[in-house]
């Protein structure tokens, strides 16, 4: 791989240099080989964690897909905050209270700033 890696350091074209400028499609190449060895080494690792009992792999996947369910609910909670916050002005007169929503637009507008925060 770091023969690869040499190689496409040496076809891509440096701005302002003199001699000969590498071809374009061999540049293309190099990179293509490149990503197909890493995929290579990547699958190598992956089995030799699986047949070395490793599970660091499947936990940090594990990980980033909680970390981005997480993330997926607290952009929806904004959202409803924000929604809320608006309904609440809309519905809201000064002139005629609603008993039910008084004092209710502050923590809504808190929220929807993101000024609370929720820990996981």
């Amino acid at each position: 791989m770091q023969d690869d890696g040499t190689q496409v350091k040496a076809l891509t074209p440096v701005p302002n240099a003199t001699g000969p400028t590498p071809n374009a499609d061999d540049l293309e190449m190099a990179k293509a080989q490149l990503g197909l060895d890493s995929d290579i080494l990547q699958d190598a690792q992956d089995q030799l964690a699986h047949a070395t009992g490793d599970q660091r792999a499947q936990i940090q996947q594990e990980l980033t897909t909680h970390e981005a369910a997480v993330a997926k609910y607290d952009e929806q909670a904004l959202h409803n905050a924000q929604l809320a916050t608006v309904t609440v002005q809309q519905y809201s007169n000064p002139r005629r209270p609603h008993p039910g929503l008084d004092g209710a637009a502050q923590p809504l507008q808190a929220a929807a700033a993101g000024k609370t925060t929720r820990t996981v």
